[in-house]
């Protein structure tokens, strides 16, 4: 489903992108429907709780966040989020 809505899932890979503008954090996730997201990992998530995470710690937690998405035009089960909101680990 496109547009601005609630992501909830498992986070099958996290790593770090490098551009022209520096490396940023970036993660793939599993919707409970079986859908595939990719995005950048909000900044709150690195902080979560009382404890700083590493990228390394991410893979296999669940989360849920709120941000734009925008579907594939290879594959209807991918898509692109962007401006993710409220992450949090669940």
């Amino acid at each position: 489903e496109e547009g601005r809505r609630e992501i909830t899932g498992e986070i099958v890979s996290a790593k770090f992108v490098d551009s022209d503008f520096g490396s940023t954090p970036k993660m793939l996730v599993r919707e409970d429907s079986g859908n595939k997201v990719w995005g950048t990992i909000p900044d709150a998530l690195f902080g979560w709780g009382n404890e700083t995470r590493h990228i390394d710690t991410f893979k296999g937690c669940l989360i849920a966040l709120t941000a734009t998405v925008t579907r594939s035009e290879k594959d209807e089960h991918f898509g692109i989020y962007k401006r993710p909101s409220g992450a949090k680990i669940l």
